[in-house]
């Protein structure tokens, strides 16, 4: 029972992922346009990644009902940890899900990296050109 909850678990994480880096995506091409407008992207990313949290419980929840030694061989197979492993079937597709997670999860980054870095450098230029006043006061935030 709890390998099939795994592998429909960690199926799922990677459909949401894909729909979090489809939403970060457009987030990045709005960020570039001359007037930003982000609408509900945000709010529906952070919706899907309330859902990958819940996978997350799940997982975790399976592998604390397995003995300890296929608890952390299915660990280190979920984080795509698999050199030297002779791997089953299963196994196989677990490590799989796993490489395809943590892939769209690094362009997800990527991708949220470029747009606050675009998001930045339109903000000091409008500091700069005197369009945008700067009401946020690092040093007063702390």
């Amino acid at each position: 029972m709890p390998a099939e909850i795994l592998s429909v678990c960690m199926e799922q994480k990677v459909i949401l992922l894909t729909k979090i880096l489809d939403l970060s995506k457009q987030i990045e091409v709005k960020c570039k346009q001359e007037t930003v407008l982000l609408e509900d992207l945000p709010e529906k990313r952070m919706c899907l990644l309330k859902r990958i949290e819940k996978c997350d419980a799940l997982v975790k929840n399976a592998l604390s009902e397995l003995p300890l030694n296929e608890k952390e061989r299915l660990s280190l197979i979920m984080a795509a940890k698999t050199d030297g492993f002779e791997l089953s079937g299963g196994e196989k597709l677990l490590a799989g899900l796993a490489k395809r997670s943590i892939s769209l999860s690094s362009e997800i980054v990527r991708l949220n990296n470029n747009s606050i870095r675009t998001l930045s450098r339109a903000r000091e230029s409008l500091l700069k050109s005197g369009n945008l006043r700067n009401k946020f006061n690092p040093a007063k935030a702390y």
